[in-house]
């Protein structure tokens, strides 16, 4: 971020930064970057700027990058006491549904599971992506709808 070249040299890490910082300066936080020219390099192909790099990261390391929302949205959960579910991880960026629906859906089962409350991973493409995998793989809706309800019969420690 101080050289204006987080993004194009250290992308995991700076998509890392940016789901960390989303939770503590705002939900519309994004690192932004003005394109990476400095004096005297003369860069083969022109740089983006953050918003490039992020689009080239997500699509070349989809898994990388849900891995990433995976781990930040268990430091949101917390530990012990602490520990409270979260509905919701919005991305404010496209790519990861279109690309690995999949995977994105088995995350969100899996952080539902450990919650034990429903998780969504949100983000411009999820609509349609969540839609057509959902038509594609309707025993994996039957298996979400079971978890949830598993998880509404199941006593809280409120319920006690």
């Amino acid at each position: 971020m101080a050289h204006g070249c987080f993004w194009r040299y250290h992308a995991a890490r700076a998509w890392s930064w940016e789901l960390r910082l989303r939770d503590e300066i705002g939900p519309d936080f994004i690192l932004t970057e003005a394109p990476y020219a400095p004096p005297g390099l003369n860069l083969p192909e022109p740089d983006g700027g953050d918003a490039a790099h992020r689009a080239a990261y997500l699509a070349s390391h989809p898994q990388q990058a849900l891995e990433a929302i995976e781990k930040e949205a268990q430091r949101r959960m917390g530990r012990g006491d602490k520990r409270k579910p979260i509905p919701e991880l919005r991305l404010l960026f496209p790519g990861l549904w279109s690309t690995i629906p999949e995977a994105c859906y088995d995350l969100e089962l899996n952080l539902t599971e450990k919650q034990s409350s429903e998780f969504k991973l949100l983000a411009p493409d999820e609509p349609e992506a969540r839609a057509a995998f959902e038509k594609a793989h309707p025993e994996k809706v039957k298996a979400r709808e079971a978890l949830l309800a598993q998880l509404e019969s199941q006593p809280t420690l409120l319920d006690a």
